[in-house]
């Protein structure tokens, strides 16, 4: 992979949501900033970047809340949301084997290599490396969109998988060459920081 640049895009520096906006184009009220953390609030919805990507490096960290009282897409559910189409899923997965719809898969389309999960209450860190669909000159594509790589805390658990369609709940229609990022809301109340996209270009 191309080596990521220093200048890498800080989506949130801890203190406002200014790169952000509510999925229906309103203010990011599904999300709260303390303590220079964000956290999805218990209602409001998804967030989306307000500036468009084509291929980038993303690097976030999150942390899943503890709940013990609820069972599998209960469990400190959110999703990132590459292009608003392609969900790499965050859940409290700790301890489970991987699956379709556990932390770290492209949901419900591949489970990750491994399970490398930790508890719910400590921070994970995801290091994704996304490749947007190409098209020809008259719009036709003629490459799909790849997840070049996923690592999570450290360990590669999704590599060169093609995205043949949006993941369920993505966004459906024709796709674009760029597109933003959607942090999912509503479910619980997943903790974000150290957000940051560096744009790059991996190949024509």
């Amino acid at each position: 992979l191309a080596k990521a640049p220093k200048d890498a895009i800080v989506l949130f520096d801890g203190k406002s949501l200014n790169h952000w906006q509510h999925a229906n184009g309103k203010k990011p009220a599904g999300f709260r900033v303390e303590n220079g953390v964000m956290t999805v609030a218990k209602s409001g919805g998804s967030i989306v970047t307000t500036r468009k990507f084509r291929d980038f490096q993303m690097h976030l960290e999150f942390r899943t809340p503890s709940m013990p009282d609820k069972k599998g897409q209960g469990r400190g559910n959110s999703g990132v949301y590459i292009h608003r189409r392609y969900e790499v899923q965050i859940l409290d997965s700790h301890g489970l084997d991987p699956s379709k719809s556990g932390c770290a898969a492209l949901y419900r389309r591949r489970k990750p290599d491994a399970n490398v999960c930790r508890k719910p209450g400590e921070w994970q860190a995801y290091d994704i490396w996304f490749t947007a669909a190409r098209f020809d000159k008259d719009g036709k594509k003629v490459a799909n969109a790849k997840l070049l790589k996923v690592e999570l805390n450290g360990t590669v658990i999704q590599k060169d998988v093609e995205m043949k369609g949006p993941t369920p709940a993505g966004m459906t229609g024709k796709e674009a060459a760029e597109g933003p990022v959607m942090f999912q809301g509503d479910h619980a109340a997943v903790a974000f920081r150290n957000l940051k996209v560096t744009p790059m270009e991996f190949g024509k």
